[in-house]
């Protein structure tokens, strides 16, 4: 069995500079997201006790975040990006853990703040 076939949600969106999407889960669905340009800072974490990943991805690279894992994206550069992401079922559910926090003094990685 494929982990992901067609036609299965396919996102195309885009981080500003300093952006952030902020930290999210989907209940039913495996994400592979597909960096098009830029760098981007991605981490995950899968459940309550286990190390919490970060990967630091350049243009052309992918990660997977696994089914419900806890996971975001940082634009930690000056230019905006564009990345790609696939889930693996049409109704992939999506759930912000923190709409309503505030990121504006945030640490960004190699000392940069937004």
């Amino acid at each position: 069995m494929p982990i992901f076939s067609l036609p299965d949600p396919l996102a195309n969106p885009s981080l500003r500079p300093c952006g952030m999407n902020t930290p999210h889960t989907h209940p039913r669905a495996t994400e592979f997201l597909f960096l098009v340009n830029g760098d981007m800072e991605a981490g995950f974490i899968e459940e309550n006790g286990a190390r919490f990943v970060i990967n630091t991805l350049t243009k052309g690279q992918g990660t997977i975040f696994p089914k419900g894992s806890i996971h975001y994206q940082i634009n930690a550069g000056c230019d905006p990006i564009t990345f790609v992401a696939a889930l693996n079922d049409e109704d992939p559910g999506a759930l912000q853990v923190a709409q309503r926090c505030e990121y504006s003094n945030l640490v960004l990685p190699r000392g940069g703040r937004c």
